[in-house]
């Protein structure tokens, strides 16, 4: 065989491959163990966001996979998870998204005003000068399990800052994609709509500050809201909310378009 032929061949083998290969996502259901997170309490039963979160990232990791993608749970039991070892799991598995889901509350509202309620998303702010400090600060822990891994911290900083921006856009893109989706599968009427859109955001979040890969925090609705608690607890709300963050997740693979991309951002800032 031709060293020509060969190489060829050797291409054509190695594309099949990487298609066949369904990404990997790791989905991180927010707190754990003796971390219970928001706490809301209805009749006299307690109900913990660390609970809430598992139960939807367990219903969602089964949707994706009947979709064909590889998903991997940070924690799979009410079990004690360090911030910094959920990103190490998405790293070390080169995951192609990391999402981290959690449940919003608020005790920021005057007696009668009208409770928040809605979902907001979340990207990495890593562009300021108090969040390159903050890179600095922790420097192994966000370098642990990355490939910006170095014997000189110095180093690694500096391409885990590249990797970061690098991984701006197809962040946003992602929360765009999820904000959209939940925000109209829990919004019945435009009113609705309107009300529940709380925008995707930027923040200097710790869990993301580890991954490598584009990754969002998910705020999927509030505790103290009836109709974040319908979408949250009840089996017709939940599998409307999963459906839509998985179709969401489906769709950020397949829209590769620059030209659609770019409207999507822009449709997202709109809101």
């Amino acid at each position: 065989m031709g060293t020509m032929l060969r190489v060829v061949l050797l291409t054509f083998f190695s594309m099949q491959l990487s298609r066949a290969t369904p990404p990997v996502i790791v989905i991180d259901p927010g707190h754990g163990g003796s971390d219970h997170g928001a706490a809301y309490h209805i009749n006299e039963k307690t109900i913990l966001e660390k609970d809430i979160t598992l139960e939807l990232s367990q219903a969602l990791s089964q949707v994706l996979e009947k979709m064909g993608y590889t998903v991997v749970l940070t924690r799979t039991t009410d079990q004690e998870m360090p911030l910094t070892e959920r990103t190490v799991i998405a790293n070390k598995l080169k995951a192609k998204l990391f999402i981290s889901v959690h449940i919003n509350t608020s005790t920021n509202y005057r007696d009668g005003a009208q409770k928040p309620e809605g979902i907001e998303t979340f990207i990495l702010n890593h562009s300021t000068p108090a969040s390159s400090k903050r890179l600095a600060d922790l420097e192994n822990a966000v370098l642990k399990g990355s490939v910006a891994e170095q014997p000189k911290n110095e180093v690694g900083l500096i391409i885990k800052d590249l990797l970061l921006d690098s991984n701006r856009m197809e962040s946003k893109k992602l929360a765009c994609l999820i904000q959209m989706g939940l925000v109209k599968a829990t919004s019945p009427t435009p009113q609705d709509k309107q009300k529940r859109n709380r925008g995707v955001k930027e923040g200097l979040f710790y869990i993301l500050l580890g991954a490598d890969m584009p990754s969002v925090l998910v705020e999927a609705g509030f505790f103290g809201h009836p109709k974040d608690q319908f979408w949250l607890r009840s089996p017709q709300g939940r599998a409307s909310w999963i459906q839509a963050l998985a179709l969401a997740v489906d769709s950020y693979f397949k829209i590769q378009n620059t030209t659609k991309i770019r409207q999507l951002l822009n449709s997202c800032q709109k809101h």
